[in-house]
């Protein structure tokens, strides 16, 4: 799964690592974290070649921003931009946060309530024990899985268990509840893009979209670490377990709806003794698919703010929030004119270079 993780270290982990709840777990991928880390942090193969300055050279770097001009930073600090754009957004984002929280729709407002103390402001700020108390409390009443995940991820965030009101949530409460393998894929995005303002601009439009994604970027995804951990290596010496796992990472591999759970169905079907054609199969195509969202998404920290930039990943997330992160992926995948040989060449390859 090291091409997974090496992908989806997350904005939220990488870039707002230090600004993180105390106490908060972290994990090493998230939502659609193969767009937003290169983002956020200039991993992406058209990085500003002017990140860094020589002796005599103008230290400043202009960048351009969509309806907005050009504006100089110094070329050390490739995150003063998106800082720069935060702080543009601070009005939409508040606005955004108020019609979540008083939205009639159950799951924007649990995405209200875990968003809250999040997108606005320089520093994340722990979800206040009242407002997990009434999440969990909506999650409880409406019976609504997506919104119980919500709550279960709320009550997880933190290495030391959080007792009073989450003890009525649990995972397997979730999953009782759910019936099925859902990973609800761009949970918080999916679920709060509906009340963003209609007078959001294309770039505030693209800046909160990445923050909601960071969010849960910073945050533990209870699911596939339970996965993980029940089918380590070890315990797939046991025949039973290893059925057991073969069957779940069918339902990832097959019936997932993000490329986490591609990249889980098949770390988890490789330990269980499929097939090499079919683990070398399903390898390709996820290398490929990470290849593509490389490519449907602005990756340079001199041109992620451009008006074609933002166009670009503003119509990706679009898609991916209707359509959910595989089908869109594929569907640019099959508009790509490449093949899936040609792309997963190109991920592999871009992985290996940023090892050096």
């Amino acid at each position: 799964m090291l091409s997974c993780v090496a992908a989806l270290v997350g904005y939220g982990v990488l870039n707002r690592g230090q600004m993180r709840p105390a106490g908060a777990r972290t994990k090493p991928f998230g939502p659609l974290q193969h767009v937003v880390s290169p983002l956020m942090t200039g991993m992406g193969p058209s990085a500003a070649s002017g990140s860094t300055s020589k002796a005599g050279d103008d230290p400043r770097v202009e960048i351009e921003f969509c309806g907005l001009g050009k504006t100089a930073f110094h070329s050390d600090d490739e995150l003063a931009a998106a800082r720069y754009v935060g702080g543009l957004s601070k009005p939409v984002a508040r606005r955004w946060l108020a019609a979540l929280l008083n939205s009639d729709d159950n799951r924007a407002r649990a995405a209200g309530m875990y968003l809250e103390g999040k997108i606005v402001g320089s520093a994340l700020q722990p979800m206040a024990e009242q407002t997990r108390e009434e999440l969990i409390q909506l999650a409880v009443g409406s019976g609504d899985p997506a919104v119980y995940a919500i709550a279960v991820n709320a009550c997880n965030t933190y290495e030391e268990s959080v007792r009073g009101a989450c003890e009525q949530i649990s995972l397997s409460g979730w999953a009782a509840q759910a019936g099925k393998v859902d990973s609800y894929n761009f949970s918080l995005l999916a679920f709060a893009e509906p009340e963003l303002p209609k007078d959001a601009t294309p770039l505030e439009q693209w800046f909160l979209a990445i923050e909601a994604i960071g969010v849960e970027a910073a945050i533990d995804m209870h699911q596939y670490r339970i996965a993980s951990k029940h089918c380590s290596a070890a315990a797939m010496q046991d025949s039973d377990v290893r059925k057991q796992c073969s069957d779940l990472a069918e339902v990832f591999a097959t019936k997932g709806t993000n490329l986490l759970d591609l990249c889980m169905g098949t770390n988890l079907g490789a330990r269980a003794g499929w097939s090499p054609a079919r683990v070398a199969g399903l390898k390709l195509e996820r290398d490929a698919l990470m290849q593509v969202t490389m490519q449907a998404a602005p990756t340079g920290v001199d041109n992620q703010w451009t008006c074609g930039a933002v166009e670009l990943g503003n119509a990706y997330l679009r898609e991916a929030v209707q359509l959910g992160e595989l089908v869109a992926t594929r569907e640019v995948l099959d508009r790509s004119g490449e093949t899936v040989q040609e792309l997963a060449k190109k991920w592999r390859e871009f992985l290996e270079n940023s090892r050096r």
